[in-house]
């Protein structure tokens, strides 16, 4: 299997597997998966409590401004490209009263 999406069960019940050896003697085989994916899966499951891999990527940040708010500046920075990042941020805690660190 080359390039396939395995779905978080089967990644879970090949670890699961691997941990009862007399239950299956080639789980490579029965899942067709690799050594390095479940390599793989072993060390995203003992750092992030995951086999998906590191959480940060499935979740998104807190948006600061609304729709409104991205629309005018969208349309500022379209009017003016040149402006700085720090003008920007400028911008959007003085006119937009929402706080960026």
């Amino acid at each position: 299997m080359v390039r396939c999406k395995i779905s978080r069960e089967i990644k879970e019940c090949d670890l699961f597997l691997l941990n009862y050896p007399d239950l299956c003697d080639n789980i490579f085989a029965v899942l067709s998966v690799s050594g390095h994916s479940v390599e793989h899966w072993q060390e995203n499951h003992d750092r992030y409590g995951s086999v998906e891999g590191w959480p940060a990527i499935r979740t998104a940040c807190q948006r600061r401004l609304n729709d409104e708010q991205i629309i005018e500046m969208t349309n500022i920075l379209y009017s003016n490209p040149s402006l700085l990042l720090e003008e920007i941020w400028q911008w959007v805690h003085v006119t937009q009263n929402a706080p960026i660190s």
